[in-house]
């Protein structure tokens, strides 16, 4: 992999206080893994909410990535935040989308969904998705759930990479939601190439396999045990099993999370 596969940021959120620990987790990341460029943009269809307190966290922000000497820029749109922030991000060719997630609960959950699963659905850039509730500045711990699908390896390379930045461990979790033995042999193949990266790469690591029909929430009570400080998918991913209206493993991923998501593009659709 080479040395910063993610040179131009785009720096969003949907709602004015989501940009708090997404400017949180940029400046934290930003330490270890630099960007030569970052743009800020603020989307949404009232501009009279991004005042007070959130346009001065937003400067402060900009102020820090500037001292770096890196190229910033600041942005103010009216419209859909996941469909703008998708179509900013492909004209100005950025490579990495740190975006204040939105918390959907509720009615609203089902019938929209959630802005932030849509803006990795339409994007063609990996996006990591920060919750209003993140508050550390670590990454000592990474997750990298493992399944039958043939791109959940990607995680493993990449999870490796930010790894060795940050001398983070890394938990590689095996997801057996008891389907066919196709799928099964499919996982038992994606789990011995990940050990074999993973020994090659010298890093530490720790692997299991836990069975489960949702393995959304199996996935998310594995990082509250261990107390990780950021979990890998793919952004697109086999569905999760348990209905249609639990959603994708993504969605459920951006939706239930409580710490930092990371949705890797597969390379096939960069």
């Amino acid at each position: 992999m080479e040395n910063n596969p993610f040179e131009s940021w785009l720096l969003t959120a949907e709602k004015a206080e989501s940009f708090f620990p997404a400017c949180s987790f940029a400046e934290f990341f930003m330490q270890h893994f630099t960007p030569k460029c970052i743009d800020i943009l603020y989307i949404h269809d009232d501009l009279n909410s991004f005042e007070g307190k959130t346009k001065k966290r937003v400067e402060e922000t900009e102020s820090i990535f500037a001292q770096k000497n890196i190229e910033v820029e600041h942005n103010y749109q009216h419209g859909n935040f996941a469909k703008g922030t998708s179509t900013f991000s492909t004209s100005n060719q950025k490579k990495l989308i740190i975006c204040g997630a939105e918390r959907v609960t509720g009615f609203r959950r089902f019938w929209n969904g959630s802005e932030t699963y849509k803006l990795i659905r339409m994007c063609k850039s990996s996006v990591i998705s920060v919750q209003e509730e993140y508050t550390k500045n670590t990454l000592d711990k990474i997750v990298v759930p493992i399944d039958s699908s043939p791109e959940t390896t990607e995680k493993v390379m990449m999870g490796i990479f930010l790894a060795q930045i940050f001398k983070a461990k890394l938990y590689i979790l095996g997801l057996d939601s008891d389907k066919s033995s196709e799928n099964k042999h499919s996982l038992k193949t994606n789990l011995e190439k990940a050990n074999s990266l993973l020994i090659e790469s010298g890093i530490e690591y720790n692997f299991e396999t836990l069975k489960g029909s949702n393995i959304t929430d199996i996935t998310l009570q594995y990082c509250d045990d261990i107390k990780a400080d950021l979990v890998m998918m793919m952004a697109v991913e086999e569905a999760n099993p348990k209905g249609m209206f639990e959603g994708s493993f993504a969605e459920q991923m951006i939706l239930k999370s409580h710490i930092p998501v990371f949705a890797l593009r597969p390379e096939r659709e960069l």
